[in-house]
């Protein structure tokens, strides 16, 4: 009997070795996958010129042109500009940009063949997420820097609340993108979808110009923009305000992951069906 067990001990130990070896934990393949689609959206000199620097740049050119013009809550307009441009970039990761990748994705087949391995479908969801996550905090953290740097900005609200109302924010943004890429039929079809959407938000938004300088149609239209109630709320908490003024916003971005995520839900269960 301890012949026996001196002798299997080691084929049972290299069996052990090699089952672990073949099937990684849950942690080391989400932070594989995550690495792998960050290394991916860095190759993409476009994909990192708009997430990254094109907000830098808009910034410097619309603060050098109208940062010093101020209004009566004692903030410049270079103060306010900044939490606007930090809901347009959510928008665009999300809605444009996260788009059109899963759309691509389908479109050459990786969704099909990811879903024909033992790995969780929703492993490489999160991953395009935490990319999206970090790239957002990325442009904004370069945005605060620029920022603080070269028009010494001034921040009056509560960091913690900021930065919570950001983060619903993006993962507001990121599961629009989710529905979206997996809904739309082509990689065309994603494209104009979310370019158009985007684009459309962010002009009406106030995040391109201020909507106190909108006719009056443009401004009752512009309400129907969820990334205006986005870029309010955030304006206004960057100047102190409470988070209990933006209930509207709130609930339309929790709806907006709600709806989204079913949708999402959905197209990638039928995927995975097909």
């Amino acid at each position: 009997m301890s012949t026996f067990n001196t002798v299997n001990m080691p084929n049972a130990m290299s069996a052990t070795r090699t089952a672990n070896t073949a099937q990684p934990s849950l942690g080391r393949m989400i932070w594989r996958s995550f690495v792998t689609e960050l290394k991916l959206f860095l190759r993409e000199p476009f994909a990192v010129f708009f997430t990254l620097a094109f907000p830098v740049l808009l910034l410097i050119v619309f603060g050098s042109a109208y940062g010093h013009y101020g209004d009566e809550s004692g903030f410049r307009f270079i103060d306010i500009y900044i939490p606007a441009i930090m809901a347009a970039v959510m928008a665009n990761v999300g809605i444009m940009g996260l788009t059109i990748t899963l759309a691509e994705y389908r479109s050459m087949g990786v969704m099909r063949r990811f879903i024909m391995t033992p790995l969780p479908t929703w492993v490489l969801l999160l991953a395009h997420a935490l990319v999206g996550l970090l790239m957002i905090a990325a442009a904004c953290g370069l945005m605060l820097i620029v920022g603080a740097l070269v028009f010494n900005i001034r921040f009056g609200g509560n960091a913690l609340t900021m930065l919570a109302a950001g983060t619903l924010c993006a993962v507001a943004s990121l599961a629009a993108g989710f529905a979206l890429g997996g809904a739309l039929p082509s990689v065309r079809t994603a494209q104009a979808v979310g370019a158009g959407l985007f684009f459309v938000m962010f002009f009406i938004s106030g995040a391109a110009a201020p909507r106190d300088e909108f006719p009056a149609w443009l401004k009752t239209l512009s309400e129907f923009s969820p990334l205006t109630h986005v870029v309010t709320m955030m304006t206004g908490l960057w100047i102190g305000k409470p988070i209990t003024d933006f209930p509207l916003a709130i609930a339309i971005l929790l709806g907006v992951i709600v709806v989204a995520a079913l949708v999402a839900r959905r197209v990638f269960r039928r995927a995975a069906l097909a």
